[in-house]
């Protein structure tokens, strides 16, 4: 578990179409902060939380906050 001000190592990950994604990489360096979120489409808790999610991003947006979200089913 990261410590309070530690950052999250690189994690690489691949979209439909194969291409290798590190969505915390345009972070770095940058200010402001970056959530990443693993779920799972059968999930009943992620689906009682992925709206308060689209909500956080809604209102983070416009101030240059990132959440990326991360499926865990497949294709």
């Amino acid at each position: 578990m990261l410590q309070t001000g530690e950052r999250a190592p690189e994690i690489e990950l691949r979209d439909l179409a194969g291409k290798v994604l590190r969505p915390l990489a345009p972070e770095r360096g940058r200010r402001g902060s970056a959530l990443v979120i693993f779920f799972k489409d059968d999930c009943p808790t992620c689906r009682y939380s992925l709206p308060f999610v689209e909500r956080m991003k809604q209102r983070l947006g416009p101030k240059g906050e990132r959440i990326f979200g991360v499926s865990q089913d497949g294709e």
